[in-house]
């Protein structure tokens, strides 16, 4: 007698990754929205609604930040009073205050993963759902599903391949409808189940991920440089603005991105500079 097995896998083809060395910044950019009043459904459809541009679905709350790593909870501020999941110290959710209500939330999640070509196997805890995909660009609408839950929560591991190493664009998607509110993104070697890291984890770097922001803004004081990361620089995709703390008499400003950008509009609001680029 002989019995055949045949396995299926998601598959990141090489054509869509980018170079090492592309990008200079770590980290994922975030963005979080929130609506008010009562749940709106424990979905990606609504998520996908309410993060939208313009938005199908209205919020009152929105932040954009850059995150190190992908550990929130509702009641996250580095003493998280209730554990979950595999990893301490939780952050705050983006743009929410502990403890406070953490409904109708969606969050978005840009970021090049750095991959080997080969098996991968990663890991979620997710209250509510959450979607992670790559493709030939991060909003690439017919991307690779790497990993999902749809309607409910998460807590296991989804293996997919790679086929050369490189840069991988990734959006990823968490939304939480009511009740408590957390999400950890891991990578898990695949000979121990417990041997789990959180991308791009900065105190951990043996076996880790590397995680790199999408676009980011380097500034110096002199047109030739050298320049590095502008301290407290927020980018706002939706609008496609930025805004950099002033510093100093003289400032220049580049932007990394995957295409070419041009900066416009450049003034002074109070105490920041504030620019658009398309």
């Amino acid at each position: 007698m002989t019995s055949t097995w045949t396995y299926s896998y998601p598959f990141l083809s090489g054509s869509n990754s980018l170079p090492l060395g592309m990008f200079p910044l770590r980290g994922f950019s975030v963005r979080m929205v929130q609506t008010n009043g009562p749940t709106l459904g424990n979905d990606l459809f609504r998520a996908e609604e309410q993060l939208a541009n313009p938005p199908l679905l209205p919020f009152e709350v929105t932040t954009q930040t850059v995150m190190q790593v992908v550990n929130f909870a509702d009641e996250g501020d580095g003493t998280t009073a209730s554990p979950f999941g595999y990893f301490p110290n939780a952050d705050a959710v983006p743009g929410l205050p502990p403890n406070s209500t953490h409904d109708n939330i969606a969050v978005e999640i840009f970021a090049y993963l750095q991959l080997t070509a080969g098996g991968h196997r990663f890991g979620a805890v997710s209250d509510d759902g959450f979607q992670i995909r790559s493709g030939a660009g991060l909003r690439d609408t017919s991307a690779t599903v790497m990993g999902v839950r749809d309607g409910g929560t998460f807590t296991g591991t989804f293996d997919f391949v790679v086929e050369a190493t490189g840069l991988y664009p990734v959006r990823c998607i968490w939304y939480e409808n009511g009740g408590t509110a957390n999400f950890q993104l891991f990578s898990v070697d695949p000979d121990n189940p417990a041997g789990r890291i959180l991308l791009n984890d900065p105190t951990n770097p043996a076996g880790d991920v590397l995680v790199y922001q999408p676009i980011g803004v380097l500034s110096s004081a002199s047109v030739s440089g050298p320049y590095t990361a502008a301290a407290g620089a927020l980018i706002d995709p939706v609008n496609q603005t930025v805004t950099v703390p002033m510093s100093g008499s003289a400032q220049f400003y580049k932007m990394i991105a995957v295409n070419p950008v041009t900066l416009s509009n450049i003034h002074v609001v109070g105490s920041n500079v504030v620019f658009h680029y398309n």
